[in-house]
């Protein structure tokens, strides 16, 4: 857990968002993904890792959205 989280940026409150089995999760997920991880949380502080992940996994790749800004 560590080696992923132990220098990323928003990493004091992912750590009193999200359990071990949650941070388990997040942990292969990308830093943007974690980020919206951490403000799904926010907005619902009952949503569990895996509520999370599935929501992740939803939701539009981003690179979409920016072809279509352009």
């Amino acid at each position: 857990m560590y080696g992923r989280f132990g220098e990323f940026e928003m990493r004091a409150e992912l750590e009193s968002l999200f359990g071990i089995a949650d941070l388990q999760l997040l942990a292969t997920e990308t830093d943007e993904a974690v980020k919206a991880a951490i403000q799904m949380k926010r907005a619902d502080m009952n949503l569990t890792g895996a509520a999370i992940t599935t929501r992740l996994r939803n939701q539009p790749p981003r690179s979409r959205e920016i072809r279509k800004n352009k």
